[in-house]
């Protein structure tokens, strides 16, 4: 699945608190979170992308995607120190994190959404290759 509905932010917001709702126990909640975050990141919401990212870390703390999701919002919302800071949570849990390993792995639907994160995480400091 493309992240953010090839570009619809709000109907995937609305899949992934669907899926939540029906079932609140469910262990991929942490990953619908994140989705939640990044639809809000490729809609240019990037404080609610942060929030969002932020409770997937207090309900998974070994979960890079929001760790990556607050990183590059953080970063394109001008707080690069605090992106720096998340930067080093990214490659805590994830070692060999790259942007040539991100854009192999990520899936954006939309090459623009893959580059403003990309741009994002690059403010950070996340290396190239």
């Amino acid at each position: 699945m493309a992240l953010s509905h090839g570009g619809r932010g709000d109907a995937a917001i609305a899949d992934l608190e669907r899926s939540i709702r029906l079932s609140p126990h469910d262990s991929q909640n942490a990953m619908f979170m994140t989705g939640i975050g990044i639809a809000h990141f490729v809609a240019g919401r990037y404080e609610l992308a942060v929030q969002f990212a932020e409770q997937t870390m207090q309900m998974r703390p070994d979960f890079v995607g929001a760790y990556r999701c607050s990183c590059a919002a953080l970063a394109r919302l001008g707080r690069v120190q605090e992106a720096k800071a998340m930067l080093d949570n990214v490659l805590r849990l994830q070692p060999n994190a790259t942007l040539r390993l991100v854009s192999e792995t990520v899936p954006f639907a939309r090459p623009l959404d893959m580059e403003n994160y990309l741009g994002g995480l690059r403010l950070a400091g996340l290396p190239e290759a």
